[in-house]
């Protein structure tokens, strides 16, 4: 047999029964809510950068030390400091060609004159002196005269006791390497091929002392 209500008790139980769904749905939207805020995470610590590696220093700026050939590898070439001396062909005094390349392994004073100039003339006996002093102990000097003969070179040599390396630079292939504009000019160029010091002017005694303490 069907049991009948009334109909208040029917709505009592109705309201609770929305009562208790509301609590629920409420308590799930909660919930919700809760777990939908964002966490934050801890900060990640930032790892110290690690310590460069010194670069390598080259002979060039370390008085001592020679330079080797990985450290010549991206060395341009040209007539300034630190950089590859520009090869050449001259012609000594016997009339024999002779390139600056044939002297690497040596010391090189590479210098550039004339006798007509007065500097050139002036620096001379300092020039002879070293000459006299360092050739037995790989060091060369390298004299480069322009524009005169042969003759005239070797009237001038033997006039004033030079004993050193004499050269004509009859194409102009020398002085247009190393871009002289003026001469006196010289070059103090290592046993690797490095330019280590240039000047313009008339060298001294002091200046070719130093030179060669910077290539040893």
């Amino acid at each position: 047999m069907q049991t009948h209500h009334p109909p208040r008790v029917i709505m009592l139980r109705r309201s609770r029964a929305l009562v208790w769904i509301g609590l629920v749905l409420t308590a799930l939207l909660l919930a919700g809510c809760q777990a939908a805020e964002p966490t934050i995470a801890p900060a990640t610590p930032v790892p110290a950068p690690r310590p460069q590696t010194p670069v390598p220093t080259t002979a060039a700026t370390v008085v001592g030390r020679p330079t080797t050939a990985i450290e010549n590898i991206n060395r341009p070439v040209g007539p300034q400091e630190n950089a590859q001396a520009p090869d050449f062909t001259v012609v000594d005094l016997n009339g024999q060609k002779l390139r600056l390349s044939d002297f690497r392994g040596k010391r090189v004073l590479l210098n550039f004159w004339a006798t007509w100039c007065p500097p050139c003339r002036a620096e001379l006996p300092q020039i002879q002196a070293a000459h006299v002093k360092y050739g037995k102990d790989g060091f060369v000097v390298l004299g480069v005269d322009f524009g005169e003969s042969k003759e005239q070179v070797s009237k001038f040599a033997k006039e004033n006791g030079l004993t050193y390396l004499l050269t004509l630079d009859e194409t102009g292939e020398a002085l247009t390497a190393y871009n002289v504009r003026g001469i006196p000019a010289t070059f103090f160029i290592d046993r690797q091929g490095i330019i280590v010091m240039k000047q313009a002017g008339a060298v001294t005694t002091a200046v070719i002392e130093s030179a060669l303490k910077r290539m040893p």
